[in-house]
């Protein structure tokens, strides 16, 4: 990787960090409404979507949720398979 301030050349550790979206997020992002149907969508796609979570704290009693998230690539390619119209062939 190549830094883009400075043009030399980066170490592989300091590879850049994809961002993650929950699917609530991701939704919007595509579009696709609700949320529970893009999930029942990726489960459908299991193999070419794997399922990745992060763990959420809710409120003051310690209680917590796992999250479904999806990479930004993931999104871009949801998105391409769902979208159709000029362009989005």
């Amino acid at each position: 990787m190549i830094c883009p301030n400075c043009q030399h050349e980066l170490p592989t550790q300091f590879e850049p960090i994809e961002p993650l979206y929950d699917v609530r997020n991701a939704a919007e992002l595509i579009p696709y409404r609700p949320s529970d149907n893009l999930l029942a969508w990726l489960n459908r796609r299991k193999e070419e979507f794997p399922a990745r979570y992060r763990v959420v704290h809710l409120g003051s009693r310690a209680r917590q949720t796992r999250v479904r998230v999806l990479t930004h690539t993931e999104v871009l390619k949801i998105r391409k398979a769902i979208l159709r119209g000029p362009g989005n062939t």
